[in-house]
């Protein structure tokens, strides 16, 4: 009975030894599938685009190369064709530990297999992403936009200012309210007047947007798309332009300044709580000025030194805590979204901005 007894115990433990070392064989297997130090980058455009898809390349490669970091780039992956989600799984099979989706709804398209690699760490420029494993991050590029909807306001003769914007959703209708927020700061009676084109990066449809706005009578265009069509178009007839992303060296000195980021200070900051294993006690990564993320370009010679101060004396009061979103706020509508002495929450200016604020009309034939 004895004997049976250690026999079965034996065979028992035998077999939880076998169990344990397949979970550990299974474990490594899978450690192994990714390294910390090689980072995926998928984007909707080319490196060597200007705009939006070089600035974020330059900044995350910049990184990389400082943290020792091999970046693998995924280049050309349009949105709703089935492209991220092989992009996503090439890029594991590779060995990649992380993945940056650069376009809006690479997260929603590529939510299955996002899913199924739970190991892996996604950082997207979708704020509304929430699984586990996904950690959005942006610059606080509102905060430029208010410095910037400051000078429009100031440079404007005809109290209409034209601003082309891609779709409609909280990303781009944050920026386009900080921007006449600041506009409102310096001129009251000025109205923005937006026509949206559908999409990230359309050439001709910025360009007619461009005309429309100017035909109806905008004498300061600026745009929120990947690339600066729609702001070369104003600037060839001769509209003061302000630009998004970087400036142009052949724009005349009526482009009047650009919003600018620095994504290698918002990379560095990503990167290097990643390699140190950190990332995950943040539930997103939201950059602005305070950190040296977002600025405004060098000013034109039309930039006059009241512009200057204005703008100065706003960034100031940003750096010192008060956020652009703060104060009596009403929407188009008429309806109060934010009262007096009180401060949007940072979740609510990045996830429910689904209204436009007073004084921003959009375009009607």
């Amino acid at each position: 009975m004895n004997n049976n007894r250690i026999r079965n115990i034996l065979i028992i433990s035998g077999f939880l030894v076998m169990l344990l070392i397949a979970g550990f064989l299974i474990y490594n297997g899978r450690r192994r599938d990714y390294d910390e130090r090689i980072v995926g980058f998928i984007m909707n455009g080319r490196i060597e685009e200007n705009g939006w898809n070089s600035e974020q390349y330059n900044g995350i490669k910049e990184v990389c190369d400082d943290l020792d970091i091999k970046l693998l780039v995924r280049e050309s992956i349009e949105e709703g064709t089935g492209k991220c989600s092989e992009a996503i799984e090439d890029l594991i099979n590779k060995g990649a530990g992380a993945i940056v989706l650069l376009s809006y709804n690479y997260v929603q398209e590529a939510g299955d297999v996002i899913n199924a690699n739970k190991n892996i760490i996604f950082y997207t420029t979708d704020a509304e992403s929430g699984a586990d494993n996904v950690i959005p991050f942006f610059s606080r590029l509102y905060q430029a936009r208010y410095l910037s909807g400051i000078i429009a306001g100031m440079a404007t003769e005809s109290g209409k200012i034209g601003y082309v914007a891609a779709m409609d959703n909280s990303e781009v209708n944050r920026g386009i309210n900080a921007f006449a927020l600041g506009v409102q700061r310096v001129n009251k009676d000025a109205v923005v007047i937006v026509e949206r084109t559908g999409g990230w990066e359309n050439e001709s449809a910025e360009v007619a947007a461009a005309d429309k706005l100017i035909d109806a009578g905008v004498d300061v265009l600026t745009c929120h798309q990947n690339m600066g069509y729609s702001v070369e178009e104003a600037d060839r007839k001769g509209i003061y332009t302000i630009g998004y992303h970087s400036g142009s060296d052949e724009a005349s000195d009526k482009l009047l300044t650009s919003i600018e980021c620095d994504w290698s200070a918002i990379y560095n900051i990503i990167l290097s709580e990643y390699c140190k294993g950190t990332s995950g006690r943040q539930k997103h990564y939201w950059i602005g000025i305070e950190d040296g993320a977002v600025s405004l370009a060098p000013y034109s010679d039309l930039v006059t030194d009241d512009m200057k101060a204005e703008v100065s004396k706003a960034k100031d009061e940003i750096i010192s805590g008060r956020d652009v979103f703060s104060g009596v706020i009403f929407d188009n509508k008429g309806e109060l979204r934010c009262m007096r002495g009180e401060t949007m929450t940072d979740d609510n200016i990045l996830n429910n901005v689904d209204w436009l604020v007073k004084g921003v009309q959009l375009y009607e034939e």
